[in-house]
């Protein structure tokens, strides 16, 4: 199932496409954009992003890739999503201008992305602001959603890369994280290398 979504800044449409597949938000849409025209190229995003798939089994989205846990005790996905930004836009000129714009109002921004996962449904937000992954400053929220059945967790990360938005999501059950997938989701975290 997948939802379109737009990311504006002061009314202009930063990023050409956003998705939701399943309860994963992965960046794909401004409304304008029809859903034909999501990139369904990885190979675009094999020349940005690297990272290790062991003990994860990977699957192609139209915007990168799924990431499933199979050495974890409880389901553990992660979303990695590469889509190109409107280089005209003032917002997405680097990292820093977009780490800053979103931190300026990051309550804000973060509320709104999260609310958008899934529509009607109840978030409670954790937290929003700067993180790093690997040497490179993301722009982190996480909430708790519920859809009236389940809570879960989801941890978005947001950067600016070789004229790229890149989106990580982390996602699970909330309440069903071991320290061992916690393990597990580090590892992958830390193998990530911007090319």
């Amino acid at each position: 199932m997948a939802y379109l979504l737009a990311l504006k800044m002061d009314g202009v449409c930063i990023v050409k496409y956003i998705v939701v597949l399943a309860t994963m938000l992965l960046i794909t849409a401004c409304s304008e954009t029809k859903q034909s025209e999501v990139i369904t190229d990885t190979t675009k995003q094999d020349e940005v992003i690297a990272y290790t798939t062991e003990g994860w089994s990977s699957q192609k989205t139209p915007t990168g890739y799924g990431l499933s846990c199979t050495t974890c005790e409880n389901q553990v996905m992660v979303s990695i999503d590469v889509v190109p930004v409107d280089k005209s836009n003032k917002y997405t000129q680097s990292n820093s201008d977009f780490i800053n714009y979103l931190m300026s109002d990051k309550d804000i921004v973060s509320k709104k992305m999260a609310s958008d996962v899934i529509p009607n449904a109840k978030v409670e937000m954790l937290k929003s602001g700067k993180a790093k992954i690997g040497d490179k400053e993301v722009f982190r929220y996480a909430f708790v959603v519920n859809d009236g059945v389940n809570d879960s967790f989801d941890n978005t990360s947001l950067l600016i890369h070789n004229d790229n938005l890149i989106k990580i999501t982390l996602n699970y059950y909330d309440g069903y994280f071991s320290e061992k997938d916690r393990k597990m989701v580090d590892s992958l975290y830390n193998s990530i290398k911007f090319n």
